[in-house]
């Protein structure tokens, strides 16, 4: 038999082969398009897969700030595409390997004549140990289930941040507000006791120190209009837009209208849906799914090698055992996880309980006491200064000291509103805010 058919032949499939696969086309990144495909993307209408609507041109509510970061925040729209990775390798996971077909040729070189040749096709097949395939398919699923929980984890903590921040630049906003108060009542004395004293009614000692609690109020007021701007940039930033042009907040007086049930018992069941303890969760269905795997492997596996049929034995392994014992000392392992988990997530809700409880403890003292008074005090200032009943020297006492304390109280209020939802947020009770967002 001559070898030039066979060669022709040989070479005819080397080149299907080839051609088979042509190699994807090259996608370099470009950074000023994948910029501008952020920005595009964050300025685009709400999608029907959103959970609130989007238009931050009327300013931003703390439902819509979570939301938003949650469906198009950049770091979560990456985390999310890793999940077409899981379940590739889902589909991956369940092929079976590939056969090699082999043209064989014996010939003269081998001991016989030019006229000798031994031609034949022949099959190789490895073939997998009973129950491997599903088991390999079975820890692909619990892969993908650890990914989805690491995206749900990431959603839930950006969601925390996200509010967080819109809380700081709530509080300084209402700070802000209450400082244009104190400087007009600052005003108000400053020119007051500046007649005064052209009236020899008040000193020049008088008239300066209404001038400086005056111009310490307004100092006071510029930082925190940059603190509040800055707030404001920050928050633009954690959901995701560019922080050009401070956004305005939205509902705020039911932002501090809310209530939170402080005294709800935690059971075990809702512990275990918080995020991180679901994702440690996951990865001990992993740690279990690596132990059904490990001992499909220690099985005897069936190979075709042409027309012969060969076995492997798993003798020089110790028939598996050794990677048995890894799988069983990490699923371990991730059972400790999830036990720490458990306690961390237990002892930090508790924690967020309390502080929450006695912070809403002090603004209410705050509410029903501290504030009524120095409301009173300040009206009382008030009218002596109209009445030119006090000396200066105690009406910028009582002044000072009436404007310190409403800071103080609303310091209170806000305070027990931020750990009021740092509590609720402990808790995760938010469902997925980006089910279905695009990506």
């Amino acid at each position: 038999m001559s070898f030039r058919p066979t060669v022709r032949l040989l070479l005819t499939l080397f080149g299907l082969v080839a051609c088979a696969g042509p190699a994807p086309e090259s996608e370099p990144i470009d950074a000023a398009a994948a910029l501008a495909r952020i920005d595009e993307f964050a300025r685009a209408p709400q999608t029907s897969n959103e959970a609130a609507p989007f238009d931050l041109r009327d300013g931003v509510s703390l439902e819509e700030a979570a939301s938003f970061a949650v469906a198009r925040h950049p770091k979560l729209t990456a985390a999310r595409a890793s999940l077409g990775v899981s379940q590739a390798l889902i589909v991956e996971a369940g092929l079976w390997p590939d056969p090699t077909i082999a043209w064989s040729v014996v010939d003269w070189l081998v001991g016989g004549t030019s006229n000798d040749v031994l031609t034949g096709f022949s099959l190789n097949w490895n073939n997998p140990r009973p129950g491997e395939r599903k088991a390999r398919i079975a820890a692909a699923r619990a892969e993908a289930e650890v990914a989805r929980a690491q995206v749900l984890e990431a959603e839930w903590r950006l969601a925390c941040e996200v509010e967080a921040a819109w809380i700081r630049a709530a509080e300084l906003g209402a700070r802000l507000e209450l400082a244009k108060r104190r400087i007009d009542a600052a005003r108000e004395t400053a020119q007051f006791l500046e007649q005064a004293r052209s009236l020899r009614a008040a000193t020049e000692l008088d008239s300066a120190s209404a001038r400086m609690d005056l111009a310490e109020l307004e100092l006071e007021a510029l930082e925190l209009a940059a603190e509040h701007r800055d707030a404001l940039d920050e928050l633009a930033r954690r959901i995701g837009l560019e922080p050009r042009g401070a956004l305005a907040l939205q509902e705020v007086p039911s932002f501090e209208a809310r209530s939170c049930d402080m005294d709800e018992p935690l059971e075990a069941e809702q512990l275990a849906a918080r995020p991180d303890v679901a994702l440690a969760l996951a990865r001990y269905e992993v740690a279990e799914r690596d132990v059904a795997l490990a001992a499909t492997l220690r099985g005897i596996a069936v190979t075709y090698i042409g027309s012969a049929l060969g076995v492997t034995i798993p003798w020089g392994s110790r028939w598996g055992e050794a990677t048995l014992n890894v799988a069983l000392e990490r699923r371990t392992a991730a059972a400790r996880e999830v036990d720490a988990a458990l306690h961390e997530a237990r002892a930090e809700i508790e924690a967020a309980r309390g502080a929450a409880q006695r912070s809403r403890d002090v603004a209410r003292a705050a509410r029903e006491n501290f504030e009524p008074l120095a409301e009173r005090l300040l009206a009382v200032a008030r009218e002596a200064r109209e009445a030119r009943s006090a000396p200066a020297d105690e009406l910028l006492a009582a002044q000072r000291r009436a404007l310190a304390a409403l800071d103080q109280a609303v310091r209170a209020r806000w305070s027990a509103l931020r750990l009021a939802r740092e509590y609720e947020n402990a808790r995760a009770r938010r469902a997925s805010a980006a089910q279905g967002a695009p990506r």
